[in-house]
């Protein structure tokens, strides 16, 4: 919560990602090959070998960062 208000008084645009309803990008599902990602009320299937929890907040985060500088999904 810190953090977050201290991020919040920067004025700068945030992108939260994670398993809570509330984040901007949020891990709907992962399993070994494949993570499930909402953002914007639209569904997004990562591909990528892998498992565990650690590594699919890992990928939200780099999304996350994406889409702030940017970079389209496409």
């Amino acid at each position: 919560p810190l953090i977050y208000s201290k991020a919040l008084a920067t004025g700068k645009a945030l992108c939260t990602f994670g398993f809570s309803e509330q984040s901007d990008i949020r891990i709907v599902h992962e399993d070994r090959s494949c993570l499930k990602l909402s953002y914007r009320n639209k569904n997004y299937d990562v591909i990528c070998n892998f498992e565990g929890v650690a590594r699919a907040q890992n990928v939200a985060a780099a999304i996350a960062i994406a889409l702030n500088l940017e970079i389209s999904w496409s």
